[in-house]
C-alpha cells in the first residue's frame, strides 16, 4: 500500500483522475492514446467480458513495428500514458465491482502473431507494462494474462524476460 501511495503522489494520479472525470475521458480517449496508436501500439481496452464478468483487454504486440515505436514514442511517454490507463482502469473496475457486488478484474489477452527478433527492442516497454512505476498507481487489477499466436520467437523472448527478472523463467 505504501508503494502505491508513493507512486500515486510521484505520478500525480489524483490530478489525472480529476482530469479523466472533468473531461469525460474513456479508456479509449486517454491523453496520449493517439500517439500510442500512431506508434503502432494496438490495444482494445474493453474487448468484452469473460465468463466471470472480468473485463477483457486485448493487446497486439506482434503488430507493433519496433522502429516506429522507438522513433515516435519514448518509453517515458508510454509510461505517462500507462499511468492514465491504470487510473482509468481502476475507476472502471471500482464502478463495475460496486454494481456487480463482486470484485471485477481485468483479463489481458496478448496477441504475439507477427513477432520477430526485431521485437526485442520492445523490452523497455514490456518492462514498463509489467512492473514499471505506472503499474503501482492502483491496487492489483489483473486476473489472468493469456498469450496467443506465440511461436519460437516468443519462447526466446520469454526466456530473456525471465533472465531479466521481468517474468518467471521457463520451467
Amino acid at each position: 500500500v505504501q508503494r502505491m501511495l508513493e507512486a500515486r503522489q510521484a505520478l500525480g494520479s489524483n490530478a489525472k483522475a480529476q482530469e479523466l472525470r472533468q473531461n469525460d475521458l474513456t479508456l479509449h480517449t486517454l491523453p496520449g492514446t493517439e500517439r500510442v496508436r500512431a506508434a503502432t501500439w494496438q490495444t482494445n481496452e474493453w474487448a468484452g467480458l469473460d465468463a466471470q464478468g472480468d473485463v477483457v483487454v486485448f493487446e497486439r504486440w506482434g503488430a507493433v513495428k519496433p522502429a516506429t515505436l522507438l522513433a515516435e514514442l519514448p518509453v517515458e511517454e508510454y509510461s505517462r500514458w500507462n499511468t492514465y490507463r491504470y487510473e482509468a482502469q481502476a475507476m472502471v473496475l471500482d464502478t463495475l465491482s460496486r454494481r456487480a457486488r463482486q470484485v471485477v478484474c481485468f483479463v489481458i489477452v496478448i496477441d504475439l502473431g507477427g513477432m520477430s527478433i526485431g521485437h526485442r527492442k520492445m523490452i523497455p516497454y514490456a518492462k514498463e507494462f509489467v512492473g514499471g512505476d505506472s503499474t503501482w498507481v492502483a491496487p492489483p487489477m489483473l486476473s489472468t494474462t493469456h498469450f496467443v499466436r506465440s511461436g519460437k520467437i516468443f519462447a526466446n523472448i520469454y526466456e530473456v524476460f525471465g533472465r531479466l527478472g521481468i517474468l518467471p523463467a521457463r520451467q
